[in-house]
């Protein structure tokens, strides 16, 4: 009987298809993944400066300009709230007039204390254009009662309120709604430091703790979050 091979060589081509096997295995194991590069709509979804939550249906922000227009967009917003003595961008009052937006203008100015400053034996006040006033100004109470009453109205969300940097006088605004929902004044102050940054004004704490106001408010249109308090 014919004696069988023990060592017999492997056939050539199974040699040369292992080969390939192995440097395709090295090439697939160096190939890293490139994810698809986003819709050209996504690329123009910028939010404003200090955009936020402040609870269900209610956002915060600075003022938005033209290439925030998009991110508007896709809120579905009902309504804004704009607290500011100046004059808004174009671009926002078009944007809501286009969407049907209501657009509610509060006119405050920002809480303030006058500079003084300090020479040998002068005092000097910083004296605005206006001419001598106050040493401080204070936002009127009253007017930012109305907008409280604005942003705890359901007809009205979703809803975008905004100040000229969403700093002080929209950390005022958050800060009463935040007495309105029983908020501790430790958190109130934590959240307003947070969106002020390094310019903290001891007058916007001082004004948050004192409002009292009268909000009067429609309890039958109350979001989720306001019920119970």
């Amino acid at each position: 009987m014919p004696s069988t091979p023990h060592n017999e060589p492997r056939p050539a081509t199974a040699t040369a298809e292992s080969s390939r096997d192995n440097t395709m295995k090295q090439v697939l194991s160096r190939i890293v993944h490139v994810p698809a590069a986003p819709h050209p709509s996504a690329l123009k979804m910028v939010p404003p400066a200090n955009f936020a939550m402040v609870d269900a249906h209610v956002y915060r922000c600075g003022r938005p300009s033209k290439t925030n227009i998009p991110f508007l967009e896709s809120l579905n917003l009902k309504s804004i709230v704009y607290l500011s003595d100046a004059v808004d961008l174009p671009c926002n009052i078009q944007f809501a007039e286009q969407h049907g937006v209501k657009y509610f203008h509060f006119r405050v100015k920002e809480n303030k204390v006058f500079k003084r400053i300090y020479k040998p034996s002068i005092l000097l006040l910083t004296i605005p254009a206006g001419g001598m006033q106050e040493p401080f100004q204070q936002i009127d109470q009253k007017v930012l009662a109305q907008s409280l009453v604005e942003v705890v109205d359901i007809r009205n969300h979703p809803m975008l309120i905004y100040s000229d940097r969403g700093k002080h006088r929209i950390g005022c605004l958050v800060g009463c709604l935040r007495k309105l929902q029983k908020w501790s004044m430790a958190s109130i102050f934590d959240e307003y430091q947070r969106f002020s940054g390094s310019k903290i004004y001891i007058a916007d704490q001082e004004f948050i703790e004192i409002f009292s106001a009268p909000v009067e408010y429609d309890s039958g249109y109350l979001p989720k979050w306001m019920k119970g308090f």
